[in-house]
């Protein structure tokens, strides 16, 4: 049960990106089994209900933040923020049926807010987010591709394209090629680096991008603290 209950929370997140037209449809039956194996309180209602209703009472922690954020996501509201961050701001729960409860998965969930801000609009609030996702877990391919992703929202190419570098050099050769085609689109004035991200060179790229290209080191801030500075919590 506890493996499943995990399993279909994975599950809700991937056919977020990948059910298309039918995402709604798809993810609410997946939350729908995850709230039977999750133990959630019995409610009238459809999944939405059921589950606002669960986390009223403050239920589910970290996993029934996310849930709700997914479904919120999926009808466009900006609460989706909220919920992201709620799920940020839950306490610890390290039971093995958790799936993003633990605090080892604390940079998963600053990472995953930081995907909600930045497609609401938010870049400077997404990168301050994805710093702190890096601090956590300095060696994180997708915090570092999405902290390249606000920076060049912000103009900010050259540092994107040290990011992407730096995401690159933790990546396997044949998962890098949407990495390497933003890095050379971003860096595409610069006749050096253009030759050097067409040809893959990662140890030219960081010679020519310099610390750019160094994954950031930092501490960690205060969650409520870094949380409430973004104004992302009520």
């Amino acid at each position: 049960a506890e493996v499943r209950r995990v399993a279909l929370l994975l599950r809700a997140v991937c056919l977020l990106n990948e059910a298309g037209e039918q995402a709604l449809e798809q993810v609410s039956a997946c939350l729908e089994q995850w709230l039977e194996v999750a133990g959630a309180p019995e409610a009238t209602g459809d999944v939405e209900e059921r589950l606002a209703a669960w986390r009223t009472g403050g239920g589910g922690g970290a996993d029934s933040a996310v849930a709700q954020g997914l479904l919120h996501l999926l009808h466009g509201r900006e609460a989706a923020i909220g919920a992201f961050a709620a799920a940020v701001a839950a306490p610890e729960d390290a039971s093995p049926s958790s799936c993003f409860g633990a605090d080892g998965r604390l940079a998963v969930r600053w990472n995953m807010l930081g995907a909600v801000l930045a497609s609401r609009g938010r870049p400077a609030d997404a990168l301050a987010v994805y710093d702190e996702a890096l601090a956590l877990q300095p060696n994180y391919p997708r915090a570092l591709t999405n902290r390249g992703l606000a920076l060049q929202a912000g103009e900010e190419l050259t540092a994107a394209a040290g990011s992407w570098t730096a995401a690159a050099g933790l990546l396997p050769t044949w998962a890098c090629t949407e990495t390497f085609a933003m890095l050379a689109k971003a860096v595409e004035d610069n006749p050096a680096m253009a030759e050097a991200a067409e040809q893959r060179s990662l140890p030219r790229l960081r010679e020519l991008l310099g610390e750019a290209a160094e994954v950031p080191q930092r501490t960690a801030g205060d969650r409520a603290e870094v949380l409430g500075r973004l104004k992302l919590l009520a």
